[in-house]
């Protein structure tokens, strides 16, 4: 009677030692997908940042510029619509921008990036580019392409 609850014991010990081993694997596979979604979180907002950044540049160069020309340009209504009109293709695109950036960062496994400026597509922009490169300073270039690339993934 004593053999067989002296071989239950050890039966339990090994079926707890199981379940707490499988319950290791599983905590520490939640830990590295949370650390792979922050790393993820945090290079989204760093660039989002760097996005509104360099949209704030070009507004302040656009409006430097007006400033900066003759007194009856400033006066011309047609400089301050084109000047409106890039603001809202700057912030049109910059919004497309940021949310192809989340999707892209959603796909497993990640697509290569759009050029050959940057190695991470989600550190690629068109303020990061460099001055040969088609997408530099274009960012209605840049979020098309990002749109096109997203579709096909989708497919």
């Amino acid at each position: 009677s004593s053999g067989i609850n002296a071989e239950y014991g050890v039966h339990r010990v090994r079926e707890s030692r199981k379940a707490y081993s499988i319950l290791e694997r599983e905590q520490t596979r939640e830990r590295k997908r949370e650390k792979k979604e922050k790393k993820t979180s945090q290079a989204l907002k760093w660039q989002a940042e760097s996005d509104r950044n360099i949209a704030e540049t070009l507004v302040n160069e656009a409006i430097r510029k007006m400033k900066l020309e003759s007194p009856e340009k400033k006066t011309d209504t047609r400089v301050h619509e084109t000047v409106q009109r890039n603001k809202k293709i700057l912030t049109q695109s910059d919004r497309m921008i940021k949310r192809l950036r989340h999707k892209i960062a959603t796909m497993n496994p990640p697509p290569d990036p759009l050029c050959s400026c940057e190695d991470d597509l989600l550190r690629t922009g068109p303020e990061l580019c460099a001055n040969n490169c088609a997408f530099f300073n274009n960012p209605k270039l840049f979020a098309s392409a990002l749109s096109s690339l997203v579709s096909c993934h989708e497919q």
